[in-house]
C-alpha cells in the first residue's frame, strides 16, 4: 500500500470536467454536477482528511465517509500477486471505489487503470495508472507508458486493476436495457504479455432511465450527471460477484482473448445478459 500519498484533496478534482473538450461543454457539466448532488458529495469529504491522519486507510476512510456497505459474493481476491483484476463499469464512480476498497483488503500494492483525469485527484493519485481516451501521438506515448508500468507492477507481483470497457455501461439504443460498452484489446494484450492470473469481479447492472438515455441527446449530459449517480447510491449496498482466478491461452488472438475475458466476467452476476451485446460509445 501506498501510505504517503497526500491527502489533500482539491474540490476541483471531483469533476468530469476535464473531459470535456471545450470551455461550453466543462461550463456545462460543472453547471450540472453542482446542480445534482456535488456539494453533497463534497460535503461527505470534510472529515476525511482527520480520518486518515487519524491512521484509518484511505479506502476504508472514503467507504465510510459515503456510509457504503459492500457484499462480496465468492471467494475472496488472492493476497499475494501478480494478479490481473477486470471488472465490468456499470456506475462509474461508484464500482471504482468499490473494486479499490476490494483490492485495498488484500493487503498488497496495488495499482487500477483508470482515466487520467484521477491523476489529479490528490489522495488517490499515487494508486492510479493513466489512460488518455485522447487521439493522437501524444496520448499514444503516454498510454503506452501506462502499459509498461502495468507489465512492471505484474512482473514485481504486484496487482493491476482495470475496467476493460473504459466507459459506464449504457444501453445499446435509447429505451433499452444498459450494456457493457466495448471492451479493447489492451487488457488482453496486458494479460497475456505478463501472463499474470486473472480475478474477474462482476458488478450488477441497474437501469437508470434517464442517465442512461441522456447521452443520447448530448454525451456532455451524460458526463454531467457521473457524480449524481453516485451521490444517488451514497448510503447503498454494493454486490460485488467474484470467481477464482484464470488464465488465457497465449496462442490465442488478443480479440479472442477480449472476448474470452468479457464473458468470464459478465456471465459471473446475476444480469444474465449476452456479454456478446454492448453499449453505445460517445
Amino acid at each position: 500500500m501506498i501510505d504517503d500519498a497526500p491527502m489533500d484533496l482539491n474540490p476541483r478534482d471531483l469533476s468530469y470536467s476535464a473531459i470535456a473538450k471545450g470551455r461550453l461543454g466543462r461550463l456545462t457539466i460543472r453547471t450540472l454536477e453542482n446542480l445534482t448532488g456535488r456539494p453533497q458529495v463534497l460535503m461527505r469529504l470534510r472529515p476525511l482528511a482527520d480520518r486518515i491522519a487519524q491512521g484509518q486507510p484511505i479506502w476504508d476512510a472514503l467507504w465510510d465517509v459515503f456510509d457504503l456497505k459492500l457484499n462480496r459474493i465468492g471467494p475472496p481476491l488472492p493476497a499475494t500477486g501478480p494478479l490481473l483484476v477486470i471488472a465490468n463499469h456499470p456506475y462509474g464512480l461508484l464500482d471504482s471505489l468499490a473494486l479499490c476498497k476490494m483490492l485495498s483488503e488484500t493487503g498488497q500494492p496495488f495499482k487500477i487503470v483508470a482515466n487520467e483525469v484521477y491523476g489529479r485527484a490528490g489522495p488517490i493519485a499515487d494508486y492510479i495508472l493513466p489512460i488518455s481516451f485522447d487521439s493522437g501521438r501524444e496520448a499514444a506515448r503516454r498510454n503506452l507508458q501506462t502499459r509498461r508500468a502495468a507489465l512492471a507492477a505484474l512482473n514485481a507481483g504486484q496487482i493491476v486493476a482495470m475496467f476493460p470497457a473504459g466507459a459506464t455501461a449504457c444501453p445499446p439504443r435509447p429505451f433499452q436495457r444498459p450494456h457493457e460498452c466495448p471492451w479493447s484489446s489492451f487488457t488482453a494484450r496486458i494479460a497475456m504479455e505478463s501472463g499474470a492470473p486473472i480475478a474477474p469481479i462482476c458488478f450488477p447492472t441497474q437501469s437508470r432511465p434517464f442517465f442512461d438515455n441522456v447521452g443520447f441527446v448530448h454525451p456532455t449530459l451524460r458526463n454531467g450527471l457521473q457524480i449524481n449517480g453516485f451521490y444517488q447510491r451514497i448510503g447503498s449496498q454494493v454486490d460485488a460477484y467474484t470467481a477464482a482466478p484464470f488464465t488465457v491461452e497465449q496462442a490465442i488472438t488478443a480479440t479472442d482473448a477480449t472476448a474470452a475475458m468479457r464473458r468470464k466476467v459478465l456471465t459471473l452476476g446475476p444480469d444474465k445478459t449476452d456479454p456478446s451485446v454492448e453499449g453505445a460509445q460517445f
